[in-house]
This record gives structure tokens, sequence and C-alpha cells, in this order.
């Protein structure tokens, strides 16, 4: 079908606008998610205010628009908006704008939308059959208006639905009466296939505008066994004569008389805060948060369905003021009853839902946090529960949303390495582990197969070693120990193989060094008496022990080292090591252990994952050298086990932490199968050999390694990544939290293509030219790219979890222990609380203070009324807190 020109496309638009809107009327036209340029993943909001006499304009800038491609879908304001808004962005559209039409913005209702919309999976477009099902509705919700004696709409085919466009004249406040419209028409027509959506009710909506073309999803046509999915021109489809207003009596038989709102009261004088202001209260249902978010002019864009909770998509953030883009920024209502808050933009990361009280009720936090005395209510069938102002709500969680993405296994791996990425998903299935635990423990030890043996280019300047550092994060009894062993395997198998083919020349080697070092001491005796022939003699044989070549067997991987062992390993290795444990004793070591005042002594470990020479004197040793040292890393360890390494002051400002790949997979404990078959022979055989045929390819540090560049098509993915990466890690990027970490991200990703490719062409035997055998090609580098997403939202919810801030860590000790202790009316008290977390970080009452505060701001706890003394005088009793009786003490994290 041929694309219409821009003269059809200017006159529906013009005609569209000039029918929605009249004389004196400013609109906003609004782009959502437009790309910043072709192919870019950035993506940002372009907008503009136009005037009715101005029309003509804002067509012209709504086909320069979407001719730009840049653009997912063009929508213009249902109503028309209050005249000061021309002053944002006056008769122009701008791009990455911040603040939008808002409901209270609207001037009046002027436009009632009926959205037939397919029933289909999110963020795709509708197939042929879907749409014409949603023609069909529209038609049939047409004709049956029409029955009841309303005028003719506006018809839109909005590029993958119907829309119905009546002419209203309400007040911007009409009391819901539009939205019970809306909900009554869908309770007649809604069937499995179409649904008229509800959610297009408040005041500021946006509509499609027609003649301009609708970009959800991928433009999906041509697929062997499945329907297109293509991206479509919206159309205007018919045009009355002229605007007939739909009256409020035709409307209101449709939408029924108005609900009564949600239950919201004042909060009882709990005779602590007598003379301040009351804070409301309201049902923790979903009819109830939503009604007190919109008496407090919240917009709400959307609902949402998750599992058992209900995702309301907010208009702006209620703490910050920034406009949403999508769903990034939501209050999440559960079936139980709980209220939790998120939003994912830069700037409010964090919020919580008692941020958005205290925004939208100036002082809420300091009245929770001083709570009245407790009365005790006793029901039958019940234990005594506390009842005090405000009443108890269900806790916010005490870290944000702790599911981290699942491993991309799929796509981690190219197409020639299926076999690794079988066998990977076979031992994860075996061993009951997760996959990323496999994937990550086998990236580090493939490096350290071929470390020193290769490096990666990504242009002249630049190379990295192909080492990485995984830091695996999983509690008691997950089975990280049998993990390791059978992934290390081939290594060891490899070391003990190596040290019996050398044992004869290892031992004819030591027995020479020994003859000689006989005759060395025979002739310093002789020369000490003044033999001068013998000094002659001492000299020479001196000169011939340091010119042997000493003989070792490798001892590639070690689980435990100090860093002057991991130094002199270095040294006996060609320069590379792998260091590999299933617990923390490793970095215990790094962090200080042995050393008497606990100065971690990292210098060596930094320079072995750059690459960095080594040139280490020390009084009564020999000096070591080391010309480009390559460390691997590989280590599972429990959270508690790294808190003391994310806390140092001297791994962040050094960079420690920037090089590991943190990652928290999701815990199978409690949901394994027992007696699982093990992993196929093949598999686990095409795992083995290739191992081994790396560690086999021969290591010449006076050759150096071989360089393994990028191809054209490599190249140029890479580099558009590096962009995307660089914005990012700027003052408003998602990275801008995480600078040092991000900055190593490029040269990290680079060392897994580089792994990737190696293990391809020399652990598997990959057919390649002779050209190609040291080029990393496109597919390659995609697999690479994949793993980025992981491995960022991996490192924010590690630095979020394990490097959370004292208070926090300490909080979650807390919550532990209540979990075990038996819940009484006399709560619990300070004291015994700080008797049963005290610890290496916990030394005095008052360390457990910030995290009893931030429990009670988050609704776990609550502070009873202190206790005095008695007639005879003396100390107070602890402080007591009361436990939420709501707190799922056994489901939470």
């Amino acid at each position: 079908m041929p694309a219409p020109d821009r003269h059809h496309c200017l006159d529906h638009i013009s005609r569209f606008l000039r029918a929605m809107f009249g004389a004196g009327d400013v609109f906003e036209v609004r782009a959502p998610k437009c790309q910043e340029r072709a192919g870019s993943d950035f993506r940002s909001t372009t907008a503009g205010y136009f005037t009715y006499d101005s029309i003509d304009a804002a067509a012209q800038a709504i086909v320069a628009l979407d001719a730009s491609g840049l653009a997912p879908g063009i929508y213009v304001t249902l109503n028309p908006v209050a005249s000061a808004l021309l002053a944002r962005s006056a008769n122009r559209l701008q791009a990455k704008a911040k603040t939008l039409t808002a409901d209270a913005d609207i001037v009046v209702r002027r436009h009632l939308l009926i959205d037939c919309d397919p029933v289909r999976p999110a963020d795709i477009s509708s197939t042929d059959a879907e749409l014409a099902l949603a023609a069909a509705k529209a038609e049939a919700v047409q004709g049956y208006l029409a029955d009841l004696g309303w005028p003719a709409p506006i018809r839109v085919m909005s590029g993958n639905g119907h829309h119905l466009l009546y002419q209203i004249d309400l007040p911007r406040d009409d009391d819901g009466l539009v939205q019970r419209v809306l909900g009554g028409l869908a309770e007649k027509f809604d069937d499995e296939k179409v649904k008229i959506d509800r959610s297009v009710h408040n005041p500021a909506r946006i509509t499609k505008i027609p003649g301009t073309m609708v970009r959800k999803g991928d433009d999906l046509r041509g697929v062997p066994g499945i329907e297109d999915r293509p991206h479509r021109r919206s159309e205007l489809l018919s045009l009355p004569d002229e605007m007939i207003t739909v009256t409020p009596g035709l409307l209101e038989p449709l939408g029924g008389p108005p609900t009564p709102p949600p239950r919201i009261t004042p909060a009882r004088d709990n005779g602590i805060t007598k003379g301040t202001r009351k804070f409301a209260r309201f049902d923790h249902t979903l009819a109830g948060v939503r009604g007190y978010l919109e008496s407090h002019g919240v917009q709400i864009v959307k609902e949402r369905i998750k599992g058992d909770s209900t995702m309301l998509d907010l208009a702006f953030c209620p703490v910050t003021g920034v406009e949403a883009n999508g769903t990034e920024i939501s209050v999440m209502v559960t079936s139980g009853g709980a209220i939790a808050f998120k939003n994912l933009h830069n700037r409010g990361e964090g919020f919580q839902w008692v941020d958005v009280r205290e925004a939208l009720e100036p002082g809420y936090k300091q009245f929770i946090q001083s709570s009245g005395p407790r009365t005790l209510s006793q029901s039958a069938g019940h234990s005594a529960i506390y009842e005090a102002a405000p009443e108890w709500e269900h806790p916010l969680p005490l870290y944000n949303d702790p599911q981290a993405p699942a491993f991309p296994i799929e796509s981690a791996f190219p197409p020639a390495l299926a076999e690794l990425r079988d066998f990977a998903i076979g031992l994860a299935r075996e061993l009951q582990v997760p996959v990323d635990l496999v994937v990550l423990l086998m990236m580090s030890i493939a490096g350290a197969a071929i470390s020193k043996k290769f490096e990666i280019e990504a242009r002249q300047g630049w190379r990295e070693i192909l080492v990485i550092w995984v830091l695996i994060l999983l509690t008691s009894g997950e089975r990280k120990s049998g993990t390791f062993r059978r992934l290390t395997d081939p290594i060891i198998e490899w070391e003990r193989d190596e040290a019996a083919r050398l044992g004869p020349d290892l031992a004819a080697a030591r027995e020479e060094r020994e003859i000689v070092e006989a005759e060395r001491q025979a002739a310093r005796k002789r020369a000490g008496k003044g033999d001068p022939e013998a000094r002659k003699l001492a000299k020479e044989l001196a000169q011939q022990l340091a010119a042997m070549n000493e003989i070792t067997p490798p001892t590639l991987i070690t689980t435990d080292a100090t860093s002057e062992a991991l130094l002199s390993l270095l040294v006996a290795n060609g320069e590379r090591a792998l260091v590999a444990s299933p617990e923390a004793d490793a970095l215990d070591v790094l962090m200080g252990r042995y050393d008497d005042k606990a100065r971690p002594n990292m210098g060596i470990w930094l320079k072995g994952y750059s690459g960095d020479r080594v040139r280490v004197h020390r009084k009564g040793r020999d000096p070591e050298f080391l010309e480009k040292p390559a460390l691997s890393v590989a280590l599972t360890t429990q959270p508690d086990a790294v808190r003391g390494m994310y806390a140092s002051r001297a791994a962040h400002g050094r960079g420690l932490l920037a090089r590991f790949f943190p990652a928290l997979p999701d815990s199978k404990v409690g949901e394994r199968e027992v007696a699982m078959p093990p992993v196929a022979e093949p598999l686990e055989m095409a795992y083995v050999t290739t191992i081994r045929k790396l560690l086999e390819i021969p290591l010449d540090l006076s050759l150096g390694p071989r360089i393994v560049r990028l191809s054209p098509d490599a190249a140029d993915l890479f580099m558009e990544f590096e962009r995307k990466i660089e914005a990012e890690l700027g003052r408003r990027g998602s990275l801008c939290e995480s600078k040092e970490w991000g900055a190593k991200l490029c040269g990290g990703i680079l060392r897994i293509a580089g792994i990737l490719h190696c293990i391809e062409v020399h652990g598997r035997g990959s057919a390649r030219s002779a050209g190609s055998a040291l080029e990393v090609n496109l597919v390659t580098m995609k697999a690479a790219l994949a793993w980025a997403p992981y491995l960022i939202e991996h490192e924010a919810l590690t630095a979020g979890i394990v490097g959370c801030d004292p208070d926090t860590a300490t909080a979650g000790r807390i919550l532990r222990w209540l979990e075990r202790i038996p819940t009484t009316d006399m709560g619990f008290s300070r004291r015994d609380c700080f008797t049963a977390v005290r610890g290496r970080h916990i030394q005095a009452v008052r360390d457990i203070d910030g995290a009893l505060r931030l429990l009670a701001e988050l609704g776990y706890i609550r502070p009873l009324a202190p206790s005095k003394p008695g007639e005879q005088g003396g100390r107070p009793a602890s402080h007591r807190w009361a436990i939420n009786p709501l707190w799922d003490r056994g489901g939470g994290k």
C-alpha cells in the first residue's frame, strides 16, 4: 500500500484539529518516547502548544515530525488547555520537553473519547483481524448510542484500534461522570477480543492525531507462520458536518449516580500530636488508593495488572514533580492491601510511599515517627494487637524491588556456542542452581585459560586483557561449592596432568641445579682460602645457576592467597592466575585479614585486572617483576560477607569494586526439585574439552599475546554502544550514581566479546578463514552486548542491597531478629534489640537508633509510651517498640 502524500496527511491533520478546537482555544501536541536519532535507544518527549489560529503551523510541524520516523505516535490533548501554557513552547514543537499538561491545566471538558482497543500483549501492533474486530465494536457502540439519541462522532482508525470522539461540555471536575460513562459502556460491550479503555477519563488525556504513523513494537511482516503486526498510518474515517454536543441528560443514564467517595477520615488525636494537623486515613484497596491520589491532584494515566497487584501509572512524580515517561513512575497496590511506590527516573530512585505522603501532606513523616501511646484491642480468636494513631499500614520493603532481571541465556551466546549454552542450562538444572551462577563462573574460568595468550583491541590505542572478575552473591545452602567443583575440575585435572608430564624433567632439572649449587659452594670454600681459580669458578657457576630455566608445574588456580603470595604465584605461572572460591576467604585476605592493622593490600589485584607493570622490591627478598599480569577472579559468597568491602572507602576510591561484575541471582532454595537427571554426557564433554583446549594453547611470553580485533560491522555496533553508555554516565544518566563501574563497562563487554570469540575459534574449533580467526564478528558482538542490561541492573541491585548505608544494613539485621521472636503486647526493648544484633559494626546501643527510626518510618515498628521511674526512683526501663501486626514476618525480604 503506497504511503499517502504530504498534502493528504496535512489535510487529515488540519481537518481533525479544526473539528476538535475552536477560536481562542490552546492545545498541546505531544509525541512521547521520541528517539534522539535513528537507531538510538535514548528517548524523550517532544511537545508544544498551539493556538487555534496556528493550526496550519501545527499541522506542518506534525507532518515534519512524523516524516522523521523518530516518533512512535503523535497525540493532541482532548480538551483545550489554559492559555498561559502557550509560553512553554509557543506554536512550535520542542524536543526533550520536561513539563506537560496536567489535569489542573484543562479549561473545560470538550470531548469524550471511546477507545475500542483489541486485546493483545503490550507494546505490539494489532493484526488486521484484530483491527477489524475493533472496527466492528466501534460500529456497535456508535449504533447503540445513536439509538439513545446521541449525535454522530468523529471516527478515527488509531493505527491499532478505533476511536469515537463525541463533543461534550462539562467542567473539568465532572464528579466522575466521564469515568462512569466509560465504565458503563465497558460493562456492556467488553469481551475477550476487544475492550473499551476505561482509563481515558482524566481531563488531560491525549488522543491520536489521524494522518500520522503509529509505530508500536517492531514492524512485523512476512515471518512464516506468524500473522503480520504492521505499523500503520492512522486515518480520519468520518467527520460530521456539524459537531453537536452530547448533553448531560444523555450522559447520566449511562454513567449512573456518583459513587460514594473512598473512606478518608481524620486521624484520632493521640495525645502527642495535639495542636498539629491530622492526616488522612483511607482504605488500602485499589479504590481507596486511587481516591486518595486523585483527591490530592495526582493524575493516574493508566492501570495495569501485575500478578496479584495493580499498578497505577502516574503522569508525574508527586515528590519531585518530574514528568513520567511510560510506566517509570507508579504506585502499586497489592491484593493484600500493601502499597509501594517506584520511580525509575534518575532523580527519583529511592523514594517510597512514605515520601509520596510527605509530599502530599507535609509533616507526615514526623507525625508517624512520633505516634502516640498504645491501646490494646482483643478480638475473638486473635492475640492482642496495638492500635495507635495513625492506624497501622502494611510496611514498605526495606530494599527497593529486589528482583533483578534473569540472565539472557538464549542471547548471551552466539549460535556456534549452543552446546556450551545448553551445558550451562543442563548443569543448572541438574544442580538446581541459578543459570547465571554457572555462566559467570564459566566465563571467568575460560578467561583465565586464555589470559596472556590473547588480547582484544577495540581500536588503535585501546586493548583489553581477557580476564573478568565476577562476584556472585548467594546465601548458604545454594550449592555454590558443588557448582565450583564441577566447573573448575578441568583446570585441576590439567594441572595434575601437567605436573605428571613435567615430573621427569622437573626431577632432572632439580638434580642438575643441586649439583651445580654443590660445586659452587665447594668453589666458594676454596676461594675463601685464597685460591684464585676457585674464585673464578664460583663466579662462573653462579652465572650458570642464574641462567637455568626453572621448571615448575603450573598452578593456575588458588582459593586463598595473601597479596605477597599472589604476586609470587603470578611470577611462577607466566604472569597469570585465577582466584576462584565459593567462600569469602579471598576477599577477607584482600581487605586485610592477615594485617595487624587490617589495611587492605590491593595493589597486585588492581594491576592484575588492568595488566599494569609491577615492580616489587622488599628488604631481605629478591625483587619480583611482572610486565603485564593477568588476574582472573571468580567468587561466590553470601551478601553479608562483602558488606565490609562495599563499605570500604579504599575499595571505592581505588576502583576495586568497579572491576567486579556483581550478580544477585534469584535463589532456588525452597523451590528445588530433587533427583534431577545429570547433564547429558556430550554436553559435559563439550565443556571439559573446550576448557582443556584453551589451557593447552601454548603460552610464549617472549612473543606476546595474539591480538583479536573487531570486524568493521562489529566495531560500528560497539561504538554505538559506547556512545549510549557515555550518555548514561552524564549527570542525568542512569549510570551517574555508579560512574566508576559504568566507565569500565565498555571494556568489560569488550572482554566478554573476546572470550566468546576465543572459545568459539580455539575451544570449539569453529571453521574460520585465516583472517577472521582473529576477528570478532557481528554475531559474537551482539551476544556480548546482550550481557549489558543484565550486568547494569545487577550492579545497581548489589549496590543498593549489599552496599547500602549502615542504618539499612542494621535494619536488615533487626528484621531478621524480629522474625524469630514471639509477638507480645509489650513489644521489644531497645536494649534487647542491641543485645541481639550487636557485632563488629554495632558496638554501642546508639548504633541501632538510626535503624530503628528507619524501620519506624517504613512502618515495621512504632514507639510505645516511655516508661517512668518507679516510686524508688532509678533509671527508667529501656524504650520499647511495638511490632506492626500487619507485617508478614515469614514472607518479607
